[in-house]
């Protein structure tokens, strides 16, 4: 049987949002203007084809923001679809507004994710996430409480939890949205960050 070598010995910190964190909701900020956002490189290993194919087939409102060797599909898609818009490459500045406007933001990775620093931002906004059951992406989504996980290399899988997440009431988004600032504040944030480096530190001085 496999023995972990350093099975105790190991503290794993996470990376944190500079993202201002505001205390609110993400349904007490303004009206959404997407059902899901997608934002990061667009290309075939972080799911962007599966994403297309999806929505395709759905009614719900995509937005997908960032750039790649995938930019002219997604350009074409938009064009194509009336519930998928391109929204550019964005500046820093930009994102946390975008994330804002939005219901969920969503990411299809078929590769290993480490630590995603976009689901940090969403979650220090009150925004709870749909992403691939994959690499590091369920150790940050909890099932349930902070959003939905689905298997990456089935297309159906996500449009069934794409339909699952869409239908929260009013009062399951707002949990949800509590939920991921709870999360972001007790293990995502700067001050937590800082925090468990020191102490860290201490233990090994």
């Amino acid at each position: 049987s496999f023995e972990p070598l350093y099975d105790g010995n190991i503290e794993v910190i996470n990376n944190f949002s500079e993202i201002e964190f505001s205390g609110k909701k993400n349904t007490e900020s303004r009206s959404l203007n997407y059902d899901f956002i997608y934002i990061g490189r667009l290309s075939k290993e972080k799911g962007i084809d599966s994403l297309i194919n999806a929505f395709s087939d759905l009614d719900f409102s995509l937005a997908i923001a960032g750039n790649g060797p995938l930019r002219k599909i997604v350009e074409e898609s938009a064009l194509a679809f009336a519930n998928i818009e391109y929204l550019g490459e964005l500046k820093n500045s930009q994102v946390s507004q975008c994330l804002s406007l939005s219901k969920f933001m969503i990411l299809p990775s078929k590769w290993y994710e480490n630590n995603p620093l976009s689901l940090i931002e969403a979650f220090s906004l009150g925004v709870p996430c749909v992403g691939s059951n994959i690499g590091g992406i369920p150790e940050l989504i909890e099932e349930n409480k902070t959003g939905f996980l689905f298997d990456p290399f089935n297309t159906e899988s996500l449009k069934k939890t794409l339909e699952k997440a869409i239908l929260l009431n009013k009062e399951e988004y707002s949990m949800y949205s509590d939920n991921c600032m709870k999360k972001y504040e007790q293990s995502l944030s700067k001050i937590s960050h800082i925090m468990k480096l020191e102490s860290l530190i201490r233990k090994i001085s």
